[in-house]
């Protein structure tokens, strides 16, 4: 009698035990919205999904290439460049076809924004890349600035609309710069239906922005879907300080208040380390 007692009081504690693991699972579980396009998010989502998280891949814009013609190429070809500046994941797609088709010494020094970016050069045998601790347009620009000398020329990819202008800033240090434009922003007009049924089942705990520019089409989407409630209480992680003040700034309270940067997300901040 006594066993069966003993038995029937371990399996209670198991019981116990293991609905407590049950109720702690889900509520460190965490809603995560994805604002970047499916191509681009793999690695993060990947990440996040083994780090118990609950994720959800809503893309906000597409990205249009700019295809350069055999007349850019000639130009370019004709010019001797002592570096590269890179200012975002999606201008080092057609950068590093640019610098294949036009035959760049793989030594030649490249700038570009973050680590991500610069794992992408360093992957295609590029061996001096720099990119600066903190993440930003004006950490990348002090980052140039300190290690260049004067007379030099650089080549520049960037996108159509840009919120910190290289080849006018470094003028200003007399370095030269080309600047190429290789891609431009559409923005969405609408959230996808998806997108529409699943925030009204979850609320999302957390989601990222990756830029002023994407950030300003999350806010005039949920301005546009009366959505500005739904996310009152979601903590915004942005990629940069920066984007975290225009973020607060943009949403006067009503949304974004809640906000943050990588570097001081606890998840976030291990896959950028």
């Amino acid at each position: 009698m006594k066993l069966n007692k003993d038995l029937q009081k371990r399996a209670s504690i198991v019981g116990l035990f293991f609905n407590l693991a049950t109720v702690f699972e889900k509520h460190m579980k965490q809603n995560i919205l994805i604002t970047r396009p499916h191509n681009q998010s793999k690695e993060i989502l990947e990440f996040l999904q083994d780090s118990n998280c609950d994720v959800f891949i809503e893309p906000i814009f597409t990205v249009q290439n700019i295809s350069f013609t055999e007349q850019d190429l000639e130009i370019l070809k004709q010019k001797r460049y002592d570096a590269i500046i890179i200012t975002s994941l999606n201008a080092a797609q057609n950068a590093l076809i640019a610098l294949s088709d036009l035959k760049f010494d793989q030594k030649i020094k490249i700038f570009v924004v973050g680590k991500k970016t610069a794992q992408l050069f360093l992957k295609a045998g590029y061996k001096n890349v720099f990119y600066p601790q903190q993440e930003n347009a004006k950490n990348l620009q002090k980052l140039i600035i300190e290690n260049t000398k004067t007379s030099q020329n650089f080549l520049y990819f960037c996108g159509e609309l840009i919120t910190l202008d290289f080849k006018q800033e470094l003028n200003k240090y007399n370095i030269s710069v080309d600047k190429i434009v290789s891609y431009k922003i559409v923005p969405n007009q609408f959230f996808s239906e998806q997108f529409l049924q699943e925030i009204k089942r979850k609320n999302f705990d957390f989601a990222l922005l990756y830029s002023k520019n994407s950030t300003k089409i999350f806010y005039d989407l949920l301005d546009k879907h009366n959505l500005k409630e739904a996310f009152q209480n979601t903590e915004f992680v942005c990629l940069s300080e920066e984007i975290k003040i225009f973020a607060q700034q943009l949403g006067q309270q009503l949304v974004f208040k809640n906000s943050t940067t990588f570097a001081k997300n606890l998840i976030l901040n291990k896959f950028y380390d």
